[in-house]
């Protein structure tokens, strides 16, 4: 299911589905500059596409809206196993002082890689341990506990570079136990789609703690009333992950 990517996006989740803490292994190593507010059982986290222009001050940001918690959207790929911020083309690094004022003033910050259009860093990182190492470097430099994968399109049905990042994140969760994966994925009315589901039970079988699972209640185009369809693939959802982490729907 193709998806827009405008400079501010948000994607509306309508199931965020917590994993147990069974499923965490949140213990106290922690990566060496690990920063910012805690994230609370509930909270939004906006998607901003950065660049140059849209970073803006985020502390004063959460002074004026509130808003405490943002996505920052997305790492591609720039060559090989170096990531860039796809909307310009910054490096790993940049809009670090915007970042770390916001983690001061109590807020935080989801690291996203991905999304529809700039491709998928396990796509382009042919070696496990670098890849390992290039996230890393990520929650070192902006002191990030928690990581998102938009993965969408063709990238869901790409089993190698699936698996080889499902490979990285293990081994990163192994380096750094209290950093917390997230996925965003497309979501039908019925629920996830077979490719999605696949993509998930790799990152189990490979020993990949997921926090949460956003889906993206958007751009169905089946002409139905589009609410409906959100609660739908929410309800078509929910059973889905119960059964694969073995929790209730309620959880």
């Amino acid at each position: 299911m193709s998806r827009s990517a405008p400079a501010r996006r948000l994607l509306t989740a309508a199931l965020a589905a917590a994993l147990p803490a069974a499923a965490l292994a949140v213990v106290a190593a922690a990566p060496a500059h690990a920063a910012g507010g805690a994230f609370p059982a509930h909270y939004s986290a906006p998607y901003l596409e950065i660049d140059s222009s849209t970073a803006g001050d985020l502390a004063a940001d959460l002074s004026a809206s509130g808003d405490k918690f943002y996505t920052l959207a997305f790492l591609t790929p720039k060559s090989g196993c170096t990531p860039m911020w796809e909307r310009g083309g910054d490096p790993v690094g940049a809009f670090k002082s915007q970042i770390g004022s916001l983690q001061s003033a109590g807020g935080n910050v989801i690291v996203s890689f991905g999304g529809a259009a700039g491709g998928e860093l396990a796509q382009t990182c042919t070696s496990v341990s670098s890849l390992t190492a290039a996230y890393a470097n990520v929650v070192n430099t902006y002191g990030v506990t928690r990581l998102d994968f938009d993965i969408e399109g063709s990238v869901l049905d790409d089993t190698v570079s699936n698996a080889r990042r499902d490979q990285a994140l293990a081994a990163l969760q192994a380096q750094y136990p209290n950093v917390q994966v997230d996925f965003t994925l497309p979501v039908d009315p019925g629920g996830l789609p077979t490719n999605a589901m696949n993509m998930l039970k790799d990152a189990k079988s490979k020993g990949v703690k997921v926090n949460l699972v956003n889906i993206m209640t958007m751009d169905f185009g089946d002409g139905q009333n589009a609410l409906n369809d959100a609660e739908s693939a929410a309800n078509g959802t929910a059973p889905q992950l119960a059964s694969l982490y073995g929790i209730t729907t309620a959880q």
